[in-house]
Protein backbone atom coordinates (compact mmCIF):
# COMPACT_ATOMS: atom_id res chain seq x y z
CA UNK A 1 0.00 0.00 0.00
CA UNK A 2 2.65 2.46 0.79
CA UNK A 3 4.42 1.80 -2.60
CA UNK A 4 1.38 2.58 -4.33
CA UNK A 5 0.68 5.79 -2.46
CA UNK A 6 4.31 6.88 -2.73
CA UNK A 7 4.07 6.14 -6.30
CA UNK A 8 0.76 8.56 -6.84
CA UNK A 9 2.18 11.39 -4.92
CA UNK A 10 5.36 11.17 -7.29
CA UNK A 11 2.76 12.11 -9.89
CA UNK A 12 0.43 14.35 -8.62
CA UNK A 13 3.99 16.36 -7.34
CA UNK A 14 5.24 15.71 -11.08
CA UNK A 15 1.99 17.71 -12.58
CA UNK A 16 1.75 20.03 -10.28
CA UNK A 17 5.62 21.02 -11.43
CA UNK A 18 4.57 21.24 -14.65
CA UNK A 19 1.68 23.23 -14.01
CA UNK A 20 3.89 25.55 -12.07
CA UNK A 21 6.37 25.42 -14.77
CA UNK A 22 4.23 26.47 -17.89
CA UNK A 23 2.54 29.09 -15.95
CA UNK A 24 5.80 31.03 -15.32
CA UNK A 25 6.89 30.57 -18.59
CA UNK A 26 3.52 32.15 -20.03
CA UNK A 27 4.05 34.77 -17.52
CA UNK A 28 7.81 35.46 -18.32
CA UNK A 29 6.25 35.45 -22.25
CA UNK A 30 3.44 37.81 -21.46
CA UNK A 31 6.28 40.00 -19.59
CA UNK A 32 8.45 40.28 -22.22
CA UNK A 33 5.73 40.30 -24.93
CA UNK A 34 4.17 43.46 -23.51
CA UNK A 35 0.98 41.72 -22.34
CA UNK A 36 0.11 43.23 -18.94
CA UNK A 37 -2.82 44.71 -17.14
CA UNK A 38 -2.57 48.52 -16.90
CA UNK A 39 -4.72 50.12 -14.09
CA UNK A 40 -5.86 53.41 -14.00
CA UNK A 41 -2.88 55.19 -11.84
CA UNK A 42 -0.21 57.74 -12.85
CA UNK A 43 2.49 55.51 -13.53
CA UNK A 44 0.13 53.43 -16.08
CA UNK A 45 -0.71 56.20 -17.38
CA UNK A 46 2.46 57.91 -18.70
CA UNK A 47 3.07 54.49 -20.27
CA UNK A 48 -0.08 54.94 -21.90
CA UNK A 49 0.70 58.37 -23.20
CA UNK A 50 3.95 57.35 -24.39
CA UNK A 51 2.36 54.82 -26.77
CA UNK A 52 -0.33 57.58 -27.95
CA UNK A 53 2.22 59.79 -28.38
CA UNK A 54 4.34 57.40 -30.52
CA UNK A 55 0.69 57.37 -32.80
CA UNK A 56 0.29 61.15 -33.26
CA UNK A 57 2.15 61.66 -36.06
CA UNK A 58 -0.23 58.72 -37.75
CA UNK A 59 -3.16 60.86 -36.33
CA UNK A 60 -1.67 64.38 -38.11
CA UNK A 61 -1.46 62.86 -41.14
CA UNK A 62 -4.80 61.28 -41.46
CA UNK A 63 -6.41 64.67 -40.40
CA UNK A 64 -4.42 66.29 -42.85
CA UNK A 65 -5.81 63.28 -45.11
CA UNK A 66 -9.26 64.41 -44.41
CA UNK A 67 -9.10 67.89 -44.62
CA UNK A 68 -7.40 67.58 -48.16
CA UNK A 69 -9.48 65.03 -49.47
CA UNK A 70 -13.20 65.55 -47.23
CA UNK A 71 -13.20 62.12 -46.32
CA UNK A 72 -10.89 59.39 -43.90
CA UNK A 73 -9.17 56.85 -46.08
CA UNK A 74 -11.12 53.59 -46.60
CA UNK A 75 -7.59 52.01 -45.27
CA UNK A 76 -3.66 52.63 -43.91
CA UNK A 77 -2.02 52.00 -47.46
CA UNK A 78 -3.90 55.19 -49.07
CA UNK A 79 -1.81 57.24 -47.47
CA UNK A 80 0.48 58.09 -49.80
CA UNK A 81 3.00 60.80 -50.43
CA UNK A 82 3.64 63.06 -48.44
CA UNK A 83 1.72 60.62 -45.79
CA UNK A 84 4.04 57.51 -46.48
CA UNK A 85 6.43 58.08 -43.75
CA UNK A 86 3.74 59.13 -40.98
CA UNK A 87 2.55 55.53 -42.03
CA UNK A 88 6.08 53.71 -41.81
CA UNK A 89 6.85 55.25 -38.55
CA UNK A 90 3.92 54.69 -36.63
CA UNK A 91 3.39 50.48 -38.23
CA UNK A 92 7.32 50.27 -36.98
CA UNK A 93 5.43 50.81 -33.73
CA UNK A 94 3.21 47.85 -34.66
CA UNK A 95 6.06 45.53 -34.55
CA UNK A 96 5.53 46.08 -30.54
CA UNK A 97 2.20 46.50 -30.96
CA UNK A 98 0.26 45.65 -33.91
CA UNK A 99 -1.71 48.72 -35.08
CA UNK A 100 -5.58 48.25 -36.92
CA UNK A 101 -7.16 51.11 -38.73
CA UNK A 102 -11.07 50.33 -39.63
CA UNK A 103 -12.91 53.46 -41.68
CA UNK A 104 -16.43 52.68 -42.63
CA UNK A 105 -18.19 56.15 -42.59
CA UNK A 106 -15.63 58.38 -44.55
CA UNK A 107 -16.46 60.95 -41.90
CA UNK A 108 -14.26 59.14 -38.86
CA UNK A 109 -12.22 56.44 -38.25
CA UNK A 110 -11.16 54.11 -35.42
CA UNK A 111 -7.19 53.06 -34.71
CA UNK A 112 -6.61 50.18 -32.07
CA UNK A 113 -3.20 49.57 -30.70
CA UNK A 114 -3.23 45.74 -29.69
CA UNK A 115 -1.25 45.61 -26.86
CA UNK A 116 -1.55 41.80 -25.66
CA UNK A 117 -4.31 39.41 -26.09
CA UNK A 118 -7.23 41.20 -26.27
CA UNK A 119 -6.32 43.97 -24.76
CA UNK A 120 -5.46 47.68 -26.26
CA UNK A 121 -5.57 51.35 -27.36
CA UNK A 122 -8.28 52.82 -29.28
CA UNK A 123 -8.99 56.02 -30.20
CA UNK A 124 -12.36 56.84 -31.79
CA UNK A 125 -11.96 60.04 -33.73
CA UNK A 126 -15.30 61.28 -33.85
CA UNK A 127 -15.27 61.36 -30.21
CA UNK A 128 -11.33 62.10 -30.82
CA UNK A 129 -10.75 60.66 -27.07
CA UNK A 130 -8.30 57.69 -26.13
CA UNK A 131 -9.50 54.78 -23.90
CA UNK A 132 -7.81 51.77 -22.61
CA UNK A 133 -9.39 48.37 -22.98
CA UNK A 134 -7.93 45.51 -20.97
CA UNK A 135 -9.89 42.83 -22.92
CA UNK A 136 -11.26 40.80 -20.46
CA UNK A 137 -14.55 42.56 -20.09
CA UNK A 138 -13.83 44.58 -16.90
CA UNK A 139 -14.10 48.49 -17.35
CA UNK A 140 -11.38 50.54 -19.07
CA UNK A 141 -10.63 53.84 -18.81
CA UNK A 142 -10.51 56.92 -20.82
CA UNK A 143 -6.51 58.26 -21.44
CA UNK A 144 -5.86 62.01 -21.90
CA UNK A 145 -2.59 62.32 -24.39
Amino acid sequence: MTQRFSSWMLWVILVITLLMLAAALLAGLGSYYGWRRYADTPEDHRELRLMIYRCHPLLSALAQYRSEKGATPVNLKELKLPYVHYREDVIALGSDHPIYYHSDSGTHFNLYVKMGWDAGLQYDSADEQWAYDPGDGSQGFDVTP
